[in-house]
């Protein structure tokens, strides 16, 4: 079940592993294996995942609620089935992280990386559960456990264990020290790595090394353009701004219009040129009282 850790940064193939266990509206009850009610319960956090915890009247959303019930009731199968394991904890922790519960989520995937069979399999349980006590408040417990387990991460656990260090660093009273692991994984960091790095030192008003930093790899990262083009708007210097953003709506145009809806804010210096209502007419036309 490695591909349960992946549950803070979100889910990925859900539509996939639903289609296989999904027939005309019911889901394909299983043989009683440990493994298989793991998977079902996957499923129906990963639609839970995809609804709001509440609706518009601030009252829990029931449909997101029934799958985290039926989620639990797979979890505790796969637990009478065979002891508790990795996984199973994993999943309960994620369980409680939906719950909003990010205390408790935490000590469900300190309980599983006690249960995890090899490195590979610990360090996303690491991640979690440094990002969970983050969360719960707690971030100088997270910056200890991350930097005590930092030696034992592997795989892609090193740069985004290396990540969470610097900007917990640069929130603790560390920030010397997490703007020069920033800057030097944006210098000797590859792809996604060095825009997220970027992106970070760019919070913190590092603008300089923030562009140097997507610029470095926009040729391989071609999102990371958009990253220049919306520092450039903040900084007023709509031209070039509007530049990148041309350049880049010919091949991203989806991917441009999210982000664009995301970074509204950032954007408003350029809404009334005429070059940005030529490339996102939508815009205009959904401006209050047309």
């Amino acid at each position: 079940m490695n591909s349960t850790t992946r549950r803070i940064i979100g889910y990925s193939g859900a539509a996939s592993v639903a289609a296989a266990l999904c027939y005309g509206g019911f889901f394909y009850q299983v043989p009683p294996d440990a493994a298989d009610a793991l998977l079902q319960a996957e499923v129906k956090l990963r639609f839970a995942a995809r609804l709001p915890a509440k609706n518009r009247e601030g009252q829990l959303v029931p449909e997101r609620e029934s799958m985290i019930a039926e989620a639990i009731r797979f979890i505790e199968e796969a637990e009478r089935i065979a002891p508790p394991s990795a996984a199973s904890l994993e999943y309960r922790g994620y369980v409680e992280y939906l719950r909003g519960d990010a205390r408790s989520a935490a000590a469900c995937y300190s309980r599983a990386r006690q249960l995890a069979s090899d490195a590979a399999t610990s360090g996303p349980l690491v991640l979690a559960q440094a990002r969970m006590l983050a969360m719960a408040g707690d971030e100088t417990a997270a910056l200890a456990l991350l930097q005590a387990e930092a030696p034992r991460l592997q795989g892609s656990a090193v740069d985004s264990g290396s990540l969470d260090i610097a900007r917990l660093q640069v929130r603790n009273g560390q920030r010397d020290a997490g703007l020069a692991r920033l800057r030097e994984m944006a210098k000797s960091g590859v792809g996604d790595v060095v825009v997220e790095a970027g992106q970070l030192l760019e919070q913190v008003g590092c603008e300089e090394d923030a562009e140097a930093a997507y610029r470095r790899v926009a040729a391989v990262v071609s999102l990371a353009n958009y990253y220049v083009a919306r520092l450039k708007a903040r900084q007023g210097d709509v031209d070039n701004a509007l530049g990148l953003l041309e350049s880049l709506e010919r091949d991203n145009s989806q991917a441009v219009r999210i982000l664009l809806k995301q970074d509204a804010a950032a954007w408003q210096v350029c809404a009334s040129s005429e070059r940005f209502k030529k490339l996102f007419p939508e815009k205009e036309a959904a401006t209050p009282g047309r």
